[in-house]
C-alpha cells in the first residue's frame, strides 16, 4: 500500500498503487497502516481480520496480474 502523510507525519491517504500524492510504501500488515484503517474501533480482532483481508487482496491481485500476463 502507498500512503501520503500530513505535516505531522501521520497517514492521511492510502492507495493500492503509487500516485503523485501517495509515494511512500507501507506493507499491508504494517501496524501503522492497520491503526489508520481501523481508527476508532476498539476490537483487536477486527484489526486482525482487516490485516488478513488486505494481505489476501494483495496476493489475489498478484495472481490476477500473473494470469493476465500469461494470457
Amino acid at each position: 500500500m502507498y500512503i501520503k502523510r500530513d505535516s505531522d507525519g501521520r497517514i492521511e491517504l492510502v492507495s493500492r498503487e503509487v500516485t503523485a500524492e501517495c509515494d511512500e510504501y507501507l506493507a499491508a500488515d504494517s501496524p501503522e497502516l492497520l491503526a489508520f484503517l481501523t481508527e476508532g474501533e476498539s476490537s483487536r480482532g477486527r484489526a486482525y481480520f482487516q490485516a488478513t483481508d488486505l494481505a489476501f487482496v494483495r496476493v489475489l491481485e498478484d495472481v490476477l496480474e500473473l494470469l493476465m500476463d500469461k494470457g
